[in-house]
């Protein structure tokens, strides 16, 4: 169905997917405190009104995502982050077992099965840290890193501008001419990480999802830089210098926030 469809294709990683659950479960209880208002004849809020009448099918789709969370932490399919969210989580639970198996009260029948309980989780522990963590795709990263090769160099010539921009006298015509597209160039860059972000994703998240790719494009252009510079004789009467190209930060651009995007479609 349309919520199955867009678990895939908006919130493919662990994370996102437990995010997403939390927050419908968050829902159930509002559901469920505007039945028990009902029941006392009072008035639901706005809030309790909307979810009442629109939400649908919210415990299956809460018994849904976590199906699709523990089959991804049992292939192996987790981040660096949620590797250690997923360790953490195994390391409390056995401090939980530990602490009912010291206690005083523990009955035999208790033990045994407290001891079943430290065996499995030590063998998930184990397993886990085993995993090889993978990286989240970039949805339209080809078209992101053709943009960035574009915008990278017209950052340094909008740094070397300075506050007069296209009117600096240390710009070139040919220089003036190719700053002038770099505002269209900087549209289409937004429109594509508007596409880009998962759902229930964070700014940082997402910050430095981008980060990656940019730097990997910023690498390539300083190294061919470099070729060309060392390509050319020394008279010895000139120094070729380099310098580091502008880091351009779209965190203003980002909410801080997990993007909860399609709210509706959750729903539905």
């Amino acid at each position: 169905d349309t919520f199955r469809k867009m678990i895939q294709k908006k919130m493919p990683a662990w994370l996102q997917k437990r995010r997403c659950m939390q927050m419908l479960k968050g829902c159930i209880e509002k559901v469920a405190e505007g039945e028990r208002k009902m029941m006392a004849m009072k008035a639901m809020d706005e809030d309790e009104q909307k979810l009442y009448t629109e939400a649908v099918d919210l415990a299956d789709k809460v018994k849904f995502l976590t199906e699709e969370m523990k089959k991804m932490v049992e292939t192996g399919k987790l981040t660096s982050k949620e590797k250690e969210i997923v360790l953490a989580q195994i390391a409390e639970k056995m401090e939980i077992v530990k602490a009912e198996l010291e206690g005083d009260s523990v009955t035999d029948k208790k033990k045994e099965k407290l001891q079943r309980q430290e065996t499995a989780l030590k063998n998930r522990k184990e397993k886990i840290s085993s995993i090889k963590p993978y990286k989240l795709s970039l949805n339209g990263e080809a078209e992101i890193k053709i943009l960035y090769k574009k915008l990278i160099p017209l950052d340094k010539l909008e740094k070397k501008a300075g506050a007069k921009g296209l009117w600096s006298s240390k710009l070139t015509t040919l220089e003036v001419a190719a700053l002038k597209g770099k505002e269209e160039l900087d549209e289409q860059l937004n429109i594509l990480l508007g596409a880009a972000r998962c759902w229930f994703e964070d700014g940082d998240e997402f910050q430095e999802r981008l980060n990656e790719v940019r730097n990997v494009i910023s690498t390539r252009i300083e190294r061919k830089t470099e070729a060309k510079s060392k390509a050319v004789p020394n008279d010895g009467w000139s120094t070729i210098k380099t310098t580091k190209t502008k880091k351009t930060d779209f965190s203003k651009l980002l909410k801080k926030k997990p993007n909860t995007g399609g709210f509706n479609a959750l729903m539905d």
